[in-house]
């Protein structure tokens, strides 16, 4: 096995230790959503326990302390004063907030979203890491630009940027082969996990251990994998959502096709299933949740004797009140509340323990 990780600060999580009660607490005016939109793609809270949410329209900074103020707390962004609408965030260890859009990495004063400029591509096999490297990747809508000229990552420091290539080439020059798909993970032993969608890189700070097409069994795949979302859980092992195939988890060794495994392919099933898998988290009682395509959201208690080969699952949908056709995140925040972000209809839901109530 694997040993166990921690959750970086990056896409969906934030570095400070402030509580997310204020935004979630029942007394909560549920009249008070974000603006209408098809999608929600992202969730982050910062440090001052800001939220921001991502979508193909806007950029939405919400305030809890401010919920009871005319906007409800709620600032938006525009794509012109966000610098492109898709793109997750990070925050340093001295509070600045950095996001990945459209125009690569930019940092946000307080009031617009300025792009860093200095970035280094000569150092790009270079690769080394160090506590407080923040980690972005290529823009998912292309390939890669001209002076990238391939699949790889940016790293920043000190307020500079370096772009790092992967050391595996795709075949050919397949459209968004290795783009980054999921946040960067660290584990407690020093490895840094970058989710890509046909394989997870795995850099321990001189080797990579990468997990792809060929340890998945589907070497012969013509189709792109597209795997969507990545999990390390406490016994670090590694979690994988594909969307086309399901689940999937590497213990260090191997790796299980866990939907075959439990039965829950599409053709397995005559109604919902956990084959087109989206996104992935784990709640406080280790339960684990998957967000899919079109078959609502699982909720897998797994077995104490063997975790991955016995559980329950109970499925959840519009009838029990998550209408969303995809799951884009399942979010955690500082406290450990999951936070469950979909499209069509776009919208934040929590569960409540019996069913999931939208909350912004």
């Amino acid at each position: 096995m694997l040993p166990s990780y921690f959750w970086c600060r990056s896409l969906f999580w934030a570095f400070g230790i402030t509580t997310f009660c204020s935004c979630t607490n029942s007394s909560l005016d549920h009249d008070r959503f974000l603006k209408p939109v098809s999608d929600i793609r992202g969730i982050f809270e910062d440090s001052k326990g800001n939220l921001w949410f991502t979508s193909t329209e806007w950029v939405c900074r919400y305030d809890p302390s401010a919920r009871e103020a005319d906007d409800g707390g709620f600032t938006y962004f525009t794509q012109d004063e966000a610098g492109g609408i898709l793109g997750g965030f990070q925050e340093d260890f001295e509070g600045r907030l950095l996001r990945q859009d459209a125009n690569g990495i930019s940092v946000f004063d307080g009031n617009k979203f300025t792009p860093i400029n200095n970035v280094n591509f000569d150092a790009r096999y270079q690769w080394e890491k160090r506590d407080g490297d923040l980690w972005f990747g290529v823009d998912q809508g292309v390939a890669f630009s001209e002076e990238e000229g391939q699949w790889g990552v940016y790293r920043y420091r000190d307020g500079a940027c370096t772009f790092l290539a992967f050391p595996e080439a795709p075949p050919g020059e397949r459209h968004r082969f290795y783009t980054l798909t999921s946040e960067a993970m660290h584990a407690k032993d020093g490895m840094l996990w970058f989710g890509t969608f046909n394989a997870a890189f795995g850099f321990d700070g001189e080797s990579f251990d990468i997990v792809g097409r060929e340890r998945m069994g589907r070497a012969d795949d013509p189709q792109d994998i597209g795997i969507r979302g990545y999990h390390l859980d406490s016994q670090g092992n590694l979690w994988m959502a594909d969307n086309g195939a399901g689940i999937y988890v590497y213990d260090g060794e191997s790796v299980v096709h866990f939907t075959a495994m439990h039965n829950l392919r599409d053709v397995d099933t005559d109604g919902n299933s956990l084959h087109r898998a989206f996104s992935i988290a784990q709640d406080k009682d280790g339960n684990f949740w998957f967000g899919t395509v079109y078959s609502g959201i699982w909720r897998y208690q797994p077995s104490a004797s063997d975790p991955i080969g016995k559980g329950s699952f109970t499925n959840y949908d519009d009838e029990q009140g998550f209408p969303c056709e995809n799951t884009w995140t399942i979010y955690t925040t500082r406290s450990g509340e999951l936070l469950f972000a979909g499209e069509n209809p776009g919208g934040v839901y929590r569960f409540n323990g019996d069913s999931f109530e939208r909350i912004f």
